[in-house]
């Protein structure tokens, strides 16, 4: 299980009744990772070259995280499959009936 870290709010693209509603985003260790490296490049102009080499990836994945950081801020890094339900899983009732079956 990976490490929650670092909470952080996120300004929503949206206003609703000229409230801004904000949205806690909580991102684990390797997401957090990919958020600052991708971060500190757009802000400060960096190479991504050095980008690439810290995360272990090419420097057409980083052209691909910067575009998404720019379009969605700090949700893009979050894994498109949390929170999901894994389609392998049995349910009780297939829990009950394979041990009336097996024993």
């Amino acid at each position: 299980m990976s490490q929650v870290i670092n909470m952080m709010y996120d300004i929503p693209h949206t206003i609703e009744r000229g409230i801004h509603r904000l949205k806690r985003i909580d991102l684990r260790m390797n997401e957090q990772q990919k958020y600052d490296v991708i971060k500190s490049l757009v802000d400060h102009n960096s190479s991504k070259k050095a980008a690439a080499v810290k995360l272990g990836c090419t420097t057409r994945h980083v052209n691909r995280l910067i575009k998404q950081y720019r379009e969605h801020g700090r949700e893009a890094f979050i894994h498109g499959n949390r929170g999901r339900i894994v389609s392998s899983i049995l349910t009780k009732t297939g829990k009950r009936k394979m041990f009336i079956v097996g024993g």
